[in-house]
């Protein structure tokens, strides 16, 4: 990934992106698989399942990459001190894990399946994987299979508008707020402190 020292992010805001957006792409080979992650800063591991007829699920020792899309957003010259003197741009704020893949076992994916039902369903009354009889569980289970990444380096590009002046930083993260993109508006506010 192209990181220019003024967009380079610390990990840990890798990992927060990671876990905020958790739906990243898996890149092995020429494959691309879009899938659900959970991430485990203090583990050092994103977890998440594969359907068993998908290439990602023969993976066991390879080296891969998930990559993390956060809020991104057009940038108009409008919004500059001198919209004239300007082109257009585009921030955005974007994670990339490089690690080991291994596949789960059997027991391990069947835990990864509630963990994951109680991070997207945390309420009272959320999705249970109990709630299906279990024969028929079991048969659901083994067409998936559980993935596990050891990441080894951690990247963060965050191009929120820092190669700008501080006005024109200001009048950006504004129009981004008055825009309706919030989580933009939030990100670029982080990386002015």
């Amino acid at each position: 990934m192209y990181l220019p020292s003024m967009f380079r992010g610390e990990p840990a805001l890798g990992w927060q992106l990671a876990r905020d957006e958790s739906f990243g792409l898996l890149l092995f080979g020429d494959e691309v698989a879009p899938l659900p992650w959970l991430a485990d800063e203090a583990a050092g591991t994103l977890r998440g399942h594969a359907a068993a007829a998908n290439p990602a699920a023969a993976l066991d020792g390879a080296a891969v990459r998930v990559v993390f899309s956060g809020p991104h957003g057009y940038v108009t010259p409008r919004w500059y001190g001198e919209p004239h003197a300007q082109v257009p741009t585009w921030n955005y704020v974007v994670a990339q894990a490089h690690g080991t893949i291994r596949r789960m076992s059997e027991d391990a994916t069947r835990a990864l399946l509630r963990e994951t039902c109680a991070r997207f369903e945390p309420a009272e009354g959320g999705y249970d994987p109990s709630w299906i009889e279990p024969a028929l569980h079991d048969r659901l289970l083994r067409a998936i299979v559980g993935l596990e990444i050891t990441v080894e380096r951690m990247e963060a590009k965050l191009k929120l508008s820092q190669n700008r002046a501080p006005e024109d930083r200001r009048r950006v993260r504004e129009g981004f707020a008055a825009a309706g993109a919030d989580a933009l508006a939030a990100w670029m506010e982080r990386v002015a402190r």
